[in-house]
């Protein structure tokens, strides 16, 4: 899965999200022609992505180009099951991003609108935010 190569501190605090809060950047698309949005705010894992990713893929056949507006990087860590109280902060179980209201996190173009379309709504399944599935004005 998806992690940093080097970091200041390995461990760190994730933090809270504020869920209101909306992004002040990767609110539009850039590259793409069709985007996946975040509807909601709250955290992505690596998994998620590259779930998001494969199917993608799959879908559109690799006929088009896909980019990913996100990067997970925030470390969680857990304890095992057994391990009693104390004797510190447990090893980097995952790692995951960040996402505020209004993101766009996948963007494709190329391989037809209607299957662009189908790839964003089977991958805005594989995440565990709400999304919406965003068209750009061509102009036509």
């Amino acid at each position: 899965m998806w992690s940093p190569k080097k970091r200041k501190y390995k461990k760190d605090r994730k933090g809270k999200i504020k869920v209101n809060l909306k992004a002040k950047s990767n609110m539009e698309l850039n590259e793409g022609e069709c985007g996946l949005k975040v509807l909601e705010g709250g955290y992505i894992s690596s998994r998620q992505l590259e779930a998001g990713r494969k199917v993608i893929m799959r879908e559109t056949k690799r006929l088009g180009k896909v980019w990913i507006r996100i990067y997970p990087d925030v470390p969680v860590t857990s304890k095992s099951i057994g391990a009693r109280m104390g004797r510190g902060k447990g090893e980097v179980d995952y790692w995951c991003a960040r996402i505020r209201q209004g993101m766009v996190i996948y963007e494709i173009s190329g391989g037809g609108i209607e299957k662009q379309k189908k790839a964003l709504m089977r991958a805005g399944k594989k995440l565990s935010l709400e999304t919406r599935i965003i068209v750009r004005n061509t102009g036509y």
